[in-house]
């Protein structure tokens, strides 16, 4: 596993942390609370984090590519953005396959997608955007250093 990879887990990890945190701070550090939204959308959850650590492995195997370039905080925003949005999407179709899809006379594609999509990333990127901004600068600033 290269480098970058690795990088790249940690601040998986470390923006995971930051999202449960987040989370805790929304609902009164209520961790009952907490434990059972997580066991309602385990598989969501399950599926989603899979997909950040894979999409993750795959962008930073590529990362390489960008060692000792200018443009190094830029490919490290961008990379931890590109996680974090097929990661939400990942998780979402599991959502969208798991309710969304026909469910007798009431389905509508358009709502089904709003709800299951569009609100998700929307919610995501919504608490997620500094915290993925500043840890996708740290990693570009750590790629610059050690590459």
């Amino acid at each position: 596993m290269k480098h970058e990879t690795k990088y790249i887990f940690r601040v998986i990890t470390i923006n995971l942390i930051i999202a449960i945190l987040i989370m805790l701070i929304l609902i009164d550090f209520d961790f009952t609370s907490l434990l059972e939204f997580f066991i309602d959308f385990s598989l969501n959850f399950l599926i989603g984090i899979t997909g950040l650590y894979a999409t993750g492995y795959v962008i930073g195997q590529n990362l390489y590519k960008f060692k000792r370039n200018k443009y190094t905080v830029a490919h490290g925003i961008l990379s931890i953005f590109g996680v974090l949005f097929l990661g939400t999407l990942l998780g979402a179709t599991v959502g969208f396959i798991q309710e969304g899809l026909p469910n007798g006379n009431e389905y509508c594609l358009k709502d089904e997608l709003f709800d299951y999509f569009a609100k998700p990333l929307f919610l995501i990127f919504l608490f997620g955007f500094f915290p993925t901004l500043i840890s996708g600068i740290l990693l570009g600033i750590r790629l610059r250093k050690d590459l």
